[in-house]
C-alpha cells in the first residue's frame, strides 16, 4: 500500500497520465482554431457567392440597364427608319408604272412616321434597264425641314447610282430590312448621313433600292440628349468601329474634329487601347464564325465588289457579313452586354468600368464608360468590411465558447477522469461511484454510469450461474451425439440392405452416398462419385433416343417435384452396359419448404439379357401392308417426348391423316388397290417426313405423323405440304384414274400436355373438324372441335352471313401498320371485317370464315368489303391525301372468280378519287401456290390496273416456294412475328428472321411483319431493316377506321 500511494504522489498534474496533445482541452484549442479557419474561409466563399456576387449582380444590371436605355433609344430610331424603308418598298414594287412615284404620296407617309423630321433624305432607286433612262427620285429635307423631291440622279452625264455601295448592297438584303451604309456625304445636300438600304422586290426580282438617311448631327443630338447628366461618357460606333457619335465629356476632352475611329481614339487615350483591341478581336471572331456558316457565300463578296467600284474586296465582305448574320435564328436577338475595366481612365481621372452593348441590326456597337468606383469597386469594399467584421465576431465567440466550456465541461470530465483512473482492479472499477449531482449532461453521463456498473456486478453474478449451466448441457450434447452416430450406423446398414439403389445427394445435387444395390446397379463406388453431379456420373436415355436425359436431380431439385420414369430408362453402367430400369428422383425438404437434399430411385426392370428378349417380344410389331409401326408404337413416342418435354421445354406436333372417302376405293374396284393405294401413301409420307418426324399407320387408312421440335405455324405449313403430295399423287387400276385426298388434324403436344392417349383423341377430333369443314385440308385442335363440345350449327352462321351482306350487318375495322423508316408522315392499314350477330354483338372472322368457305360465300363477303372501303375512302379525301396503301384481304376463291376483274373496274370507275395504287389486294402464300396459273393471272391483271398485291405468311425458308414468288407480279411480303417468338434471345431465331428479310430484299419486295405483340420484338424488327410492323404492339384494330394511333 505504500508503494501504491508512493504512485500517486509522484503522478504528473494531470492524474490521467496523458500527454498533452491528447488532453480534451489542447484538442478542443486545436479543433477551435481549425474551425475558425474553416467559418473564416467558408464565410469568404458564401459571401462572395450570397453577399458580392449579389452586389455586383445588381450593380451589373443597373450598369446594363443604363446602358439599354441608352441603346433603346438609339434602335427606336434605326428602327422607325427600317419599318419606313420597308413600307416604302411595298408601296414602290406595286406601283404600276414607275416605282418612284408610288401611291399614297411619299411624303405623306414620311410625315407620318417620322413626325419630328429626324431623317434628313428618303430615296426610291429604281434598279436601271440597260442604258434606259433613270428613274430615281430623292426627297431631301430644306432649311425649314420639308420634303423637296429631286430629279439630278437621273442626270446621264453623271455615275449611275447602281454602282454605289449602298445600292449594290441592297441586293442582298432580306425583305422589310436594312443595309445600314457607313457613313457618306450627300452629294446633293453635301451632308454626313448614314443610310438605311431596303430591296424592292416584284415578282422575287430585284428591282431597285428604298434609302432612308439620318443625319450623323441628328445622331449626335439624339446622343447627346439620351447621354445628358450622365457622370460616365458614351461612344456610338458603326460596323467597322468608326466613330458615329460622341457623348459630351468625351466630345469635350478631345475637342475638333473628333476621331474618326475607335483606333484614332484610343492613340489619343492609351487607356482604351485595351477595350480596342478587345472589341477588334471581337469583331474579328465574329466574322470567322460568319465565315463558317452556311451562309457565308464567296460569289455574293465578288458579286458585290463588282457591282461597286469603290468598295475592295474586304469592304464587299464587311457589308454582307452584318446581313449574312442576320439569317440566323437569333439575329434580332441581341447577344448579352459585356463590362470590361479601364485602368486609369484619362477622361475620368480615375480607373473605369465600360459596359458593350450591341445593336445587332445595325452591326453598331454602343460603350458606356463609368467609373469604377461607382460600381464594381464600392461592392467589393462594402464586401470586405462585412467580411472582417463577420471573422472578428467569429473570434470572439469563440473565446467565450471556450471559456464556458473550460468551467462546465472539461473541469468536471477531468475530476471524473482522475476518480477513475484510481481503480486497479476491475472489481474495484465496479465499486467506483461518480459524482451524479449535476444538473446536466454530465451528471447524466454519471447516473447512466452508476447504474451500468450495478447492473454489471449483478450481471457477473449471473455469468457464473450461467456458466456452471453450459457444462451441464455440454455434458448432454455430447450424449446426444452419440446417439446420433449409433442412429446414422443403423441407417447406413438399413440402406445397404435395401434391394433398390439409392443415390442420396445434397441441395446442389452432387452425390454423398450410393447404398451397396446402387453400386451393383452402376457399377459405381459410393467413394469415387462422392461430391460430384448426379447427371455427370448416371448417363441415362429414353428408349429410342440418342440424346441423353438432364441432370434429372437438378431438374427435380430446381422444379421442387417429384419426377418418375415407371416406363424405364436405359443407364450406361461404369462399365458401358446399358441396363433399363425404373427411376424416380424425390426431392427432400425443411421444414421452411425449402430443397435440402434429394434422393434418386433405381429399380432394375429386367436383366440385360432379359431386356433384350422381352424388348424383342413387347416392341410394337410393324404393320406388314405398309411396314410402319403402329398404334402402340406411336403412343410410346409421344410419351417419352412428354417426359422429355417436363425437362427441357420443346414443342411438338402430332399430325393424324385420314384419308377421304377411301371406302369408295374398296368397293368400286377392290382391296387389292386400296392396299396399293395405301402402301404408296405410306411411302410417299415416310419420303416427305424424312428425318423431321416418324410415321405411323394407326387403323385402316389414317396415318400419324409425329414431328419434332416443331410450333404450331411450321406444323401447320409442313401439314399443308403433306396434304399437296398426297393429292398430287396417280393412283391407277385397271385403267381407271384413282385420286386421293386427305384430312389432317394437328395437336399440339409440349410439357405441359396430358397423357399421350389426350393428344392422340385431340388430333382425331380435328382431323375430324377437318372433314366435317369440307375434307382435304388442315384443321387445328382448338376446344370447339372437341368431341365433348357441341358445335355452332352451319345454318345459324349462314344466316347470319346473308344478313351481314343484304342487311349491312358486317362493320368494317381497321389496324394501323407503323412504317419501320422514314414514311412516317403516311398512313397506311389493313381492313377487317366484323359481323354483327342478333343481339348486337361483333364476331371476329375466326368465327364464320370456315362457314363462308364451306357455303361459298366468300366472294360476296370480299366484295362487300372493297366496295365499302371505296366507298368511304371516296367520301374523305382527307384520308386518301396522306394514305399509302390499304390492305384488302381475298379469298381464294375470288381469285379464281371469272368476274371479279369486270367488277373491279366497274368499282374503280365509280369511285374515280380513289386511286388503284392505294388497293393492295392480300392473299395466303399457299393459296398462290396452290393455283400458280391463276395467280398469275390475277396479279398480272392487279398489276395492269395499278394495284398491288400482297403475299400472306411468306415463308422465307421454303426454297421450293421462291421461284414461284418471284415470277408473280406482287409488292409486299408478310411475315408472321409469331414464327420467330424468341428473337430477342435466340441468336439462331434472329438468323432465320435475317435470312426471311434478305430473301425478300433479293426479290425487292417490301416487307411487313404481321402478329408483333410485343414492344421488344418492335425494336428487333426495326433493327434487321424491315419496312413495316403491323401488331398489338404497334396498334390493335378499331371500328374508328383509317384512323393513326397517337404516339
Amino acid at each position: 500500500m505504500a508503494r501504491r500511494e508512493e504512485t500517486y504522489h509522484a503522478a504528473p498534474a494531470d492524474p490521467s497520465g496523458l500527454p498533452w496533445y491528447r488532453r480534451l482541452q489542447w484538442q478542443f484549442w486545436l479543433l477551435g482554431t481549425l474551425l475558425l479557419i474553416l467559418l473564416a474561409v467558408a464565410g469568404w466563399q458564401l459571401g462572395r457567392a450570397i453577399v458580392y456576387e449579389t452586389l455586383t449582380r445588381d450593380v451589373f444590371l443597373y450598369e446594363t440597364e443604363s446602358g439599354r436605355r441608352l441603346q433603346t433609344r438609339i434602335a427606336a430610331l434605326t428602327d422607325r427608319a427600317e419599318v419606313l424603308a420597308a413600307t416604302l418598298a411595298e408601296l414602290a414594287a406595286s406601283a404600276p408604272r414607275n416605282p418612284a412615284e408610288p401611291t399614297p404620296a411619299v411624303t405623306d407617309i414620311v410625315d407620318v412616321a417620322d413626325p419630328e423630321g429626324r431623317f434628313a433624305s428618303i430615296g426610291i432607286w429604281p434598279l436601271p434597264e440597260g442604258d434606259g433612262p433613270r428613274r430615281s427620285r430623292v426627297w431631301l429635307r430644306d432649311a425649314v425641314g420639308e420634303l423637296q423631291p429631286r430629279d439630278d440622279y437621273n442626270d446621264a452625264r453623271v455615275v449611275s447610282y447602281a454602282n454605289t455601295a449602298w445600292f449594290a448592297a441592297a441586293r442582298y438584303v432580306t425583305p422589310h430590312r436594312c443595309y445600314w451604309s457607313p457613313v457618306r456625304v450627300e452629294r446633293l445636300s453635301q451632308e454626313s448621313l448614314v443610310s438605311c438600304s431596303t430591296p424592292i422586290l416584284r415578282d422575287g426580282r430585284f428591282a431597285g433600292t428604298v434609302t432612308v438617311g439620318i443625319r450623323v448631327d441628328t445622331l449626335e443630338a439624339e446622343f447627346e440628349r439620351s447621354t445628358a447628366g450622365d457622370p460616365g461618357y458614351s461612344v456610338l460606333l458603326d460596323g467597322e468601329h468608326r466613330v458615329l457619335a460622341l457623348s459630351g465629356l468625351l466630345a469635350g476632352a478631345v475637342g475638333n474634329p473628333s476621331p474618326a475611329t475607335l483606333a484614332a481614339l484610343a492613340q489619343a487615350y492609351p487607356a482604351l487601347n485595351p477595350l480596342s483591341v478587345s472589341l477588334f478581336n471581337q469583331r474579328r471572331d465574329f466574322r470567322s464564325e460568319i465565315a463558317r456558316s452556311p451562309a457565308y457565300d464567296v460569289h455574293q463578296i465578288s458579286a458585290l465588289e463588282a457591282a461597286a467600284p469603290s468598295m475592295t474586296r474586304a469592304d464587299a465582305e464587311a457589308a454582307l457579313v452584318p446581313l449574312w448574320a442576320r439569317l440566323a435564328d437569333d439575329a434580332d436577338r441581341p447577344p448579352p452586354p459585356k463590362v470590361m475595366p479601364i485602368a486609369d481612365d484619362t477622361v475620368l481621372q480615375d480607373d473605369a468600368n465600360a459596359t458593350v452593348l450591341d445593336l445587332r441590326g445595325t452591326g453598331w456597337t454602343l460603350v458606356r464608360v463609368r467609373a469604377a468606383r461607382e460600381g464594381f469597386s464600392g461592392a467589393r469594399a462594402l464586401f470586405q468590411k462585412v467580411l472582417w467584421f463577420t471573422v472578428g465576431s467569429l473570434l470572439i465567440a469563440m473565446l467565450v465558447m471556450t471559456l464556458v466550456l473550460q468551467l462546465q465541461v472539461l473541469r468536471p470530465l477531468r475530476r471524473m477522469s482522475v476518480t477513475l483512473s484510481r481503480a486497479g482492479r476491475l472489481d474495484e472499477s465496479l465499486d467506483i461511484v461518480l459524482d451524479a449531482s449535476r444538473d446536466n449532461e454530465l451528471g447524466v453521463l454519471a447516473h447512466v454510469y452508476n447504474d451500468r456498473t450495478r447492473q454489471l456486478r449483478e450481471l457477473m453474478d449471473s455469468a457464473l450461474n450461467a456458466n456452471a449451466q453450459l457444462t451441464i448441457e455440454a455434458t448432454q450434447r455430447r450424449e446426444l451425439q452419440l446417439n446420433l452416430d449409433a442412429l446414422q450406423q443403423r441407417h447406413l446398414v438399413l440402406l445397404g440392405h435395401s434391394n433398390e439403389g439409392l443415390v442420396q445427394t445434397d441441395a446442389q445435387g452432387r452425390i454423398e452416398h450410393l447404398n451397396p444395390a446402387a453400386e451393383q446397379l452402376s457399377g459405381f463406388r459410393s467413394a469415387d462419385v462422392r461430391g460430384r453431379p448426379f447427371g455427370e456420373v448416371f448417363s441415362l436415355r429414353l428408349d429410342g433416343e440418342e440424346e441423353p436425359l438432364p441432370d434429372l436431380v437438378a431438374a427435380a431439385l430446381e422444379r421442387g417435384q417429384t419426377l418418375t420414369y415407371h416406363d424405364g430408362a436405359r443407364l450406361t453402367t461404369a462399365t458401358g452396359e446399358a441396363l433399363t430400369m425404373g427411376i424416380q428422383v424425390v426431392p427432400v425438404r425443411a421444414a421452411g419448404g425449402r430443397n435440402t437434399a434429394a434422393v434418386a430411385i433405381l429399380r432394375p426392370l429386367q436383366s440385360a439379357t432379359a431386356t433384350s428378349t422381352v424388348a424383342e417380344t413387347a416392341a410394337p410389331s410393324e404393320d406388314p401392308l405398309t411396314g410402319l409401326p403402329g398404334r402402340a408404337a406411336c403412343e410410346q413416342h409421344l410419351r417419352s417426348l412428354l417426359h422429355a418435354a417436363q425437362l427441357q421445354p420443346r414443342e411438338h406436333a402430332l399430325l393424324i391423316i385420314d384419308l377421304d372417302h377411301f371406302e369408295r376405293v374398296n368397293s368400286q374396284s377392290d382391296t387389292m388397290a386400296g392396299n396399293e393405294c395405301l402402301q404408296r401413301v405410306a411411302d410417299t409420307l415416310r419420303q416427305s417426313v424424312g428425318r423431321r418426324g416418324r410415321v405411323y399407320r394407326m387403323v385402316s387408312d389414317q396415318f400419324a405423323v409425329v414431328l419434332e421440335a416443331f410450333d404450331l405455324d411450321r406444323a401447320r405449313i409442313f401439314a399443308d405440304a403433306l396434304r399437296e403430295a398426297i393429292g398430287r399423287q396417280q393412283h391407277s387400276w385397271s385403267g381407271r384414274e384413282l385420286r386421293i385426298t386427305a384430312s389432317i388434324g394437328l395437336a399440339r403436344l409440349h410439357g405441359d400436355s396430358d397423357a399421350a392417349t389426350t393428344v392422340v383423341r385431340e388430333a382425331d377430333d380435328a382431323c375430324r373438324a377437318a372433314k366435317r369443314e369440307g375434307r382435304n385440308r388442315v384443321r387445328v385442335f382448338d376446344p370447339t372441335v372437341s368431341r365433348g363440345l357441341p358445335t355452332v350449327d352451319d345454318a345459324l352462321w349462314v344466316r347470319r352471313i346473308r344478313a351481314g351482306i343484304d342487311e349491312d350487318r358486317f362493320h368494317l375495322t381497321t389496324q394501323y401498320i407503323q412504317p419501320a423508316g422514314a414514311k412516317a408522315e403516311i398512313a397506311y392499314f389493313e381492313v377487317l371485317l366484323a359481323l354483327e350477330d342478333e343481339e348486337g354483338f361483333w364476331a371476329s372472322p375466326d368465327a364464320f370464315a370456315a362457314v363462308a368457305h364451306r357455303h361459298g360465300l366468300t366472294v360476296e363477303m370480299d366484295r362487300w368489303v372493297v366496295s365499302r372501303t371505296l366507298g368511304y375512302l371516296q367520301r374523305t379525301p382527307d384520308v386518301l391525301t396522306n394514305l399509302g396503301f390499304v390492305l384488302l384481304n381475298l379469298s381464294p376463291a375470288t381469285m379464281a372468280d371469272p368476274d371479279w376483274l369486270h367488277w373491279l373496274v366497274e368499282q374503280l370507275e365509280s369511285h374515280p378519287e380513289v386511286p388503284p395504287r392505294v388497293l393492295c389486294f392480300e392473299l395466303r402464300q399457299t393459296t398462290l401456290l396452290e393455283h400458280p396459273k391463276q395467280a398469275a393471272t390475277f396479279c398480272d391483271a392487279m398489276r395492269a390496273l395499278g394495284c398491288r398485291v400482297s403475299v400472306d405468311h411468306f415463308a422465307g425458308a421454303d426454297r421450293n416456294a421462291l421461284p414461284e414468288i418471284r415470277s408473280l407480279a406482287v409488292d409486299l411480303l408478310k411475315i408472321n412475328a409469331q414464327h420467330y417468338r424468341q428473337l430477342t434471345l435466340d441468336p439462331v431465331e434472329q438468323l432465320l428472321a435475317e435470312s426471311a428479310v434478305k430473301v425478300a430484299r433479293t426479290l425487292q419486295k417490301d416487307v411487313v411483319v404481321f402478329n408483333v405483340e410485343d414492344s421488344a420484338l418492335v425494336a428487333a424488327w426495326q433493327r434487321i431493316g424491315v419496312d413495316f410492323l403491323q401488331g398489338h404492339a404497334v396498334a390493335k384494330p378499331t371500328p374508328v377506321i383509317f384512323s393513326v394511333p397517337r404516339r
